[in-house]
């Protein structure tokens, strides 16, 4: 940022924010040092700080970013019983027009009941999926960072158990088995997002209860169905879309009793690499980043679908254009893009999404490389 009326230099965070002494506004702002901060674009949405209690609001707000931004004043802390907004700008009306669609369908039809988490603790515990045990090792690999490999292997053998299971019911035809299995699936789902939710209202005080909601995190994805031998049914299947790849051409003439079918050998057998697939698998390869069981260039089809989100995004746009490097690469809006990126290709790339969001290790390593990859793009 630059402002002529007040000198030549340009201003960063870091020389309008001296005592800073090498933290991150993030970090400065939870002590006691700093009770109040100026945002425009940056800490406008994304920014997770418990302390918050008042916003003075001095812009026009609409929509969705009016719900993001009012809304990080909605979290708990010690001490903190009542939250202030005093907006200068904005019509009640049209900030309850922003609020609306998120709110038609969130009427609550009773109190909240914080048992309902210990009732399906007690349910997944008797289905005797997963031991004790299982649970406080991936509980203490997650709190350590011990990577994926070490989640991975806590989780297996609840996995084989609900598989081994599974297929002899299917054996068996044991309707009434499968069923239950089914339910001890969503059961783990019910557990999360109850846990999630009643966490932010009440304090359970309870370590197994947060053990469980960290080790159903990671058992609940592997648990899928078609893992174990079962019968699908594809009758309701439609085909929505398909692709078609140009794989060349060749002749092939037969002359002769001794004629055999001959490969092109001019123009070689080998397939034309996409340059910028080729670009990515060498930066990857670069980067190490840590990614495993998987093809290069599904690693680089990956990263280039994350990149092009990035690069789309209004907010990292004025952010890469008004802040340093080192400042654009450690924004919270760029971290939750790279998130919501990773979490967008699910569909198409299941296995690399799901290491990168159950492993640290891994989405600080994509998000190091894509801050330096797409700052240096939002620069042109």
């Amino acid at each position: 940022m630059t402002d002529d009326e007040s000198g030549p230099e340009q201003f960063t965070e870091t020389n309008m924010n001296p005592g800073l002494k090498g933290r991150t506004l993030p970090e400065a702002f939870s002590t006691d040092e700093y009770k109040i901060m100026l945002v425009a674009n940056k800490f406008q949405t994304g920014f997770d700080q418990p302390l918050l209690v008042a916003m003075y609001v001095d812009k026009k707000l609409s929509g969705v970013s009016a719900v993001q931004t009012l809304s990080r004043l909605n979290r708990i802390a010690v001490g903190k019983d009542q939250t202030f907004v005093l907006d200068f700008v904005n019509e009640p009306d049209e900030i309850l027009a922003s609020f609306q669609p998120y709110f038609r369908e969130a009427a609550l039809e009773g109190v909240s009941d914080p048992n309902v988490v210990h009732d399906l603790q007690a349910k997944l515990d008797a289905a005797q999926i997963y031991l004790e045990s299982e649970v406080d090792g991936l509980a203490k690999s997650y709190v350590l960072e011990e990577g994926n490999n070490a989640l991975s292997g806590w989780v297996a053998p609840a996995k084989s158990r609900f598989n081994t299971r599974y297929n002899a019911a299917v054996a068996a035809e044991d309707k009434t088995s499968q069923d239950e299995l089914d339910l001890f699936r969503k059961d783990l789902g019910s557990f999360i997002r109850a846990y999630d939710f009643l966490s932010q209202i009440f304090d359970f005080a309870d370590a197994d209860l947060e053990k469980r909601s960290i080790y159903y995190k990671h058992l609940l994805p592997v648990l899928r169905v078609n893992d174990a031998k079962v019968a699908l049914d594809l009758s309701g299947v439609a085909l929505a879309k398909y692709a078609l790849k140009d794989k060349g051409q060749a002749q092939l003439q037969l002359t002769g009793e001794d004629a055999g079918l001959k490969p092109p050998t001019e123009v070689g057998t080998g397939q034309a690499k996409d340059p910028v697939l080729s670009t990515w698998e060498e930066i990857i390869q670069q980067a190490n980043l840590p990614f495993e069981g998987e093809e290069m260039d599904a690693v680089a089809h990956f990263v280039e679908g994350v990149r092009r989100e990035l690069v789309k995004n209004d907010t990292l746009q004025k952010q890469a254009q008004n802040n340093s490097r080192s400042h654009f690469g450690s924004s919270p809006d760029l971290a939750q893009a790279i998130t919501d990126a990773v979490a967008n290709s699910m569909d198409s790339h299941y296995n690399l999404s799901l290491q990168a969001l159950g492993d640290k290790t891994k989405m600080a390593a994509l998000l190091k490389m894509l801050s330096e990859l797409v700052y240096e793009e939002l620069q042109l």
